[in-house]
């Protein structure tokens, strides 16, 4: 009895890989290269509805965040799941994906970090960056920087504060210009750029140097919230300080 619903299980696993890889070229018998089946996965799910064929889809490409096209397909297809409120759908696709041998990388923990808060599932971001060491992954401030923009993707602004506030400490991570120019973006965004104030001073006492990134997106911030008096953002950086840039 256990011998037949082992060589079931096994019928069923082998037919599933063959319905999915089919699914991005059924009339042809040649093996599609990675990139021509990036662009016929991303082809397939723009007008796909059926939220179960999309995950297929994605599955049959073994998309990864190591390509652009793959990125982009990835993020298209967690957009149309998100619509239909197929979260469940979500969790187990990025669960399967992260089972992947090539999953064990910073890189692709950052990716489904994103695609979480894509999605608007900024509990399972969080605890797949409390997971990582589990998974032999190590965080760093990359994929800090990740679970910021995830929240700020979600529009879970509150929470970007919290994990700003408390996960350096917590973790051990020294936040970089990425990091502060991420979370200026997330309060410009969400109507606080009040708080730009304090990000920006704390950037000075840290010794760390605003680009044009951090100008453009806090002026852009006092400005859309009709703060013209504050679009100066002196005293600092110095005039003598911007001539350094």
């Amino acid at each position: 009895m256990a011998l037949r619903s082992k060589f079931r299980s096994l019928s069923l696993q082998r037919h599933r890989l063959f319905s999915t890889t089919s699914i991005l070229n059924p009339d042809s018998k040649t093996p599609l290269s990675s990139k021509e089946k990036s662009r016929a996965a991303l082809s397939l799910i723009r007008f796909e509805k059926n939220p179960e064929r999309i995950i297929d889809i994605c599955r049959a490409a073994a998309l990864t965040p190591e390509s652009h096209l793959d990125r982009v397909a990835c993020s298209k297809a967690i957009f149309k799941l998100r619509e239909s409120n197929y979260f469940e759908g979500i969790r187990g696709f990025i669960k399967e994906s992260l089972a992947r041998p090539d999953a064990r990388s910073e890189r692709f923990v950052s990716h489904f970090i994103v695609l979480y808060g894509q999605a608007g599932l900024v509990k399972d971001a969080v605890k797949l960056f409390d997971e990582m060491p589990e998974r032999g992954i190590e965080r760093n401030v990359k994929t800090l920087n990740s679970l910021l923009f995830s929240c700020i993707l979600a529009g879970e602004y509150g929470e970007m504060k919290r994990v700003f506030a408390d996960f350096p400490r917590k973790y051990g991570l020294v936040p970089k210009l990425d990091t502060y120019n991420t979370v200026l973006k997330g309060f410009c965004e969400s109507g606080s750029a009040n708080s730009a104030h304090s990000v920006l001073a704390e950037m000075e006492r840290k010794g760390i140097k605003p680009n044009a990134i951090t100008f453009a997106t806090v002026i852009k911030g006092f400005y859309a919230e009709e703060k013209f008096s504050d679009g100066n953002v002196a005293p600092y950086p110095s005039s003598n300080q911007r001539a350094n840039y």
